[in-house]
């Protein structure tokens, strides 16, 4: 069976007149005839099931006109049944859909893609001759010709232009019509004979154009959406992969005449780019490349990494660190002789009490200490200051600055200051030991605390007996029972406890303890009770749903989690960082992250983990047991956890073995379980207001990242704020403003999130006035720059040319030669493109044929259905 029914021009006459209606004849190509629901059919029993339904009706009606015209004259029978299967006829032919497709010829207009990088080395400006910046950053630049030249206007004469953006990953932008074609003079909707190549309103990836509606156009370049490029920048330049992914989405079009990419060729991951060219020339398709910025390595002298405590105590000593590094030097003499390149900077530390009205003055306080720095190009050299302890409380505001004359060359001064909040917090940390029994990890922590003079440690040991004596302030027969007894806390570390023992008040209790009260969470996996809980039966397992939801980790489903305890391992494996946890520097053993990563790689590692599916969505993986075989089809085993609970933080440890980092020397541990501690309940410690906290899941950040902003407010009744949003102000390194929104959380109420997107380098302060109060909660974040986009920001031109040489494409140098330069004889680019555009004949619906005739349609089943009535009536059939 075919999937259509076409009619011939003469068999459609013949229908014509027996139904009586005309039909349009005289076309130079004859129009077709289709029944458009026979096109839905895709199976044979399609069209058996339309024939049995058809021939059981026919049947059905001549059954019942036979038997009700019996006693009549014979025609008079023939008569109403040939009007009632008339009137079958019609309606089976409505059901069908016939539709008149009447030739016309589409025209696709010639495309040019046009490719823009914007990762974040497309931000620096390029450097004057007498050193420092010149101008805009290239990206900017690149805009500004876009906005400003006649040069996409030249293009459009003959070509429709897509225009991409490309990083870590790559978005459509806009596209920009023919400048002939009706829609690019006033009508916004594609003009009905160009069809253009992909369809717009796909996702990138699939052929489409992300982004855009169906069918929409930018009728202007000035009507562009510029802020997306310069939104979200990406931390990687992956020229190779994303050339290929153009050329396997729109490669194969036809109407495509050439690929544009326009950026600093600064390639620094993913595939290489003369292999994805090698793909581009076999599609035949001509990659042209433009290279904007300087081929000169530019001068940046910078604060790489400024480290400030969050919190100190009275008359405790603390050390402010920074790492100060310089890239671009010029070297020093000519020729074999020519030394590495140095310069000489001050670095000013500056002390004032933080603002407490959110207002930022440019003055930095009072001198702490100047150091006189000698930096050598490609190498990092530290700034370290110990400060005696201070005997006020109250929170203090570090300003780091870069001073000297060779900074005058620097181009980028964005980061040669830097800042951050230390508080002075008079009490102790309260810390709560919650533990199933005595493991040793339990024994070494609580020795330590009852040792440290800035804790206060209680112990809640589930398998001790009645008068019992431990090194601890106090001991208690049972968990806290009341919000008065467990708002005393903290910090709670959890050492694999039985929480079946636990009520639901007591669970509802710490739920509420950590998400509103800001209370620091460790949960530390064990082999004694995890696999008892998690495989409780369906009752318990509901009532244990809430200690589940704390940890941030998923669980296996209670049958495939049986025996997931993994702690016989007969050797030692060292844990394995992800990227977040090397910059997490509560988790450093050492002043430094190189000395920290050094004294991690020296240490053997553990032996136990507990198998998990994976991280809940949201948590931060920091750390995954790195043996191999342990791995599963969720991944490598995780071992370091966190997420935000409501206002507070939850950590999980994969095991209790951190008292093996004695093995390193003295202090380790000490080391490892203070800073733990004090970075999960900073929350409490670090409020600043009783009506709200400003929460963050670090102090430092990547440029480009997408950072969320989470805050808990209350009222004056210091219940949970009612609001749709709270607005945040963000106060970047050039003393300008932005407003982040935070929306409301809808299962958390007081509970507002948000992100925002540093775009530079530099200290950013975070403020979020409390609704109906005076307060304003602060914080302050450093944000650095990609490794990878520092490294070499400088153009590079052989990437550049290769990509152009391997497609038959030209490189040009700088925007301006796009449109010619005849004293160098380069060509303008519009003229080495070829016009793809095609005709192309295809069949449209005739709508007013449609029309007309669903009208004769109805006229003839209305016809059919009167005269039968008139003729049972006169027969007084009923």
């Amino acid at each position: 069976m075919t999937q259509a029914i076409s009619l011939s021009m003469e068999g459609m006459a013949n229908l014509s007149g027996i139904l009586g209606f005309p039909l349009l004849l005289g076309q130079t190509l004859p129009p077709r005839y289709e029944f458009a629901r026979l096109q839905t059919f895709t199976e044979n029993w399609h069209y058996a099931l339309l024939a049995v339904v058809c021939a059981a009706v026919i049947g059905f009606v001549i059954y019942m006109y036979r038997r009700d015209s019996a006693e009549l004259h014979p025609g008079v029978g023939v008569a109403l049944m040939f009007l009632r299967l008339v009137a079958f006829t019609g309606l089976l032919l409505h059901f069908l859909h016939l539709e008149k497709r009447d030739p016309r010829v589409a025209v696709e207009h010639s495309q040019v893609l046009v490719a823009i990088d914007s990762s974040v080395s497309m931000d620096r400006a390029d450097m004057s001759p007498g050193g420092g910046t010149s101008g805009p950053g290239r990206l900017e630049a690149v805009i500004e010709f876009l906005k400003t030249s006649p040069w996409l206007d030249e293009l459009r004469k003959q070509h429709e232009v897509l225009l991409y953006r490309f990083d870590n990953e790559r978005r459509a932008i806009a596209r920009l019509p023919k400048l002939n074609t009706p829609a690019a003079t006033g009508n916004n909707a594609p003009p009905s004979t160009a069809t253009t190549g992909p369809e717009p309103g796909g996702t990138a990836g699939t052929g489409g154009i992300s982004g855009l509606n169906n069918g929409e156009y930018t009728l202007r370049p000035q009507d562009i959406r510029w802020e997306e490029l310069t939104a979200n920048k990406g931390t990687e330049s992956r020229y190779g992969q994303m050339l290929r992914e153009f050329i396997a989405d729109q490669g194969k079009q036809p109407t495509l005449s050439a690929l544009l990419l326009i950026g600093d060729f600064a390639h620094n991951s993913g595939l290489a780019p003369d292999i994805a060219a090698k793909d581009a020339a076999a599609a035949k398709l001509p990659v042209h490349t433009v290279g904007v910025g300087s081929a000169e390595v530019p001068v940046n002298i910078s604060i790489a990494d400024f480290r400030v405590p969050p919190r100190a105590y009275p008359r405790d000593k603390f050390k402010i660190g920074a790492l100060l590094t310089a890239r671009g030097l010029p070297r020093r003499g000519a020729g074999t002789d020519a030394q590495q390149g140095s310069c000489t900077v001050t670095a000013d530390l500056y002390m004032k009490p933080a603002a407490a009205d959110g207002k930022e003055s440019a003055d930095p306080g009072t001198l702490v200490t100047s150091q006189t720095l000698n930096l050598r190009e490609g190498t990092e050299e530290p700034f370290e200051h110990e400060l005696p302890g201070l005997p006020d409380p109250g929170k203090l505001t570090f300003t780091l600055v870069l001073k000297g004359s060779d900074l005058a060359k620097d181009a980028n001064k964005a980061d040669n200051q830097a800042q951050g909040d230390l508080e002075i917090v008079a009490r102790s940390n309260r810390v709560l030991l919650f533990a199933g029994g005595p493991m040793r990890e339990y024994q070494f922590l609580r020795n330590q605390l009852h040792r440290d003079k800035f804790s206060e440690v209680h112990i809640c040991l589930q398998s001790a007996e009645e008068g019992i004596s431990q090194d601890t302030g106090k001991i208690l027969d049972y968990f806290p029972q009341t919000r008065e007894e467990l708002a005393q806390y903290d910090v709670i570390v959890a050492f694999d406890p039985n929480w079946q023992e636990l009520t639901e008040e007591q669970i509802k209790l710490l739920d509420d303890w950590v998400a509103k009260d800001s209370g620091g969470l460790v949960l530390i996996a064990g082999p004694v009770f995890m696999d008892e809980w998690l495989q409780t039966d369906e009752r318990t397992r509901k009532q244990l749903k809430t200690i589940r939801s704390l940890y941030p980790v998923e669980f296996d489903s209670r049958l495939s989690a049986i025996n997931n305890s993994k702690f016989e391992n007969e050797t030692a494996w060292p844990i394995e960082f992800t990227p977040e946890g090397r910059l997490a520097d509560f988790l450093w053993l050492g002043s430094t992250a190189e000395e920290s990563e050094q004294n991690w790689q020296d240490f053997t590692g553990v032996y136990g983990f507990y198998q998990v599916r994976g991280p809940k969505p949201g948590a931060l993986v920091y750390g995954y047991f790195s043996n191999p075989d342990a791995s599963s089809t969720s991944g490598k085993p995780v071992y370091m956890a966190e997420q935000f609970w409501g206002s507070g933080r939850v950590f999980y440890l994969g095991s209790g073995e951190m008292w093996r980092l004695r093995r390193l020397g003295d202090g380790y541990v000490e080391q490892f379980y203070t800073k733990l501690m004090r970075h999960v309940s900073q929350g409490r410690l670090l409020r600043g207001s009783r009506q709200g906290a400003l929460l963050l899941d670090r102090e430092r950040y990547v440029q480009g990242s997408q950072i969320p902003l989470r805050a808990t407010l209350q009222n004056s009744r210091y219940e949970p704020l009612e609001a749709a949003s709270v607005e945040a102000r963000v106060l970047l390194p050039d003393l300008t403003s932005k407003t982040v929104l935070l929306k409301a959380t809808p299962d958390r109420p007081g509970l507002f999130s948000g992100f925002f997107n540093p775009l530079t380098v530099g200290t950013y302060q975070l403020q979020l006035p409390i609704p109906d109060t005076d307060e304003i909660l602060t914080k302050r974040i450093q944000i650095t720059a990609p490794q990878l986009e520092v490294d070499n920001p400088q153009r590079n031109d052989a990437v550049g040319k290769t990509i152009a040489d391997l497609t038959g494409g030209k490189y040009y140098v700088g925007l301006a030669d796009l449109l010619g330069n005849t004293e160098r004889g380069v060509p303008p680019l519009a003229s080495l493109l070829t016009d793809q555009t095609r005709e192309k004949r295809e069949y449209g619906v005739d709508q007013d044929f449609e029309r007309e005739w669903l009208k004769w349609l109805m006229i003839g089943i209305v016809t059919a259905l009167c005269l039968e009535w008139i003729i049972r009536r006169v027969c007084r059939l009923a």
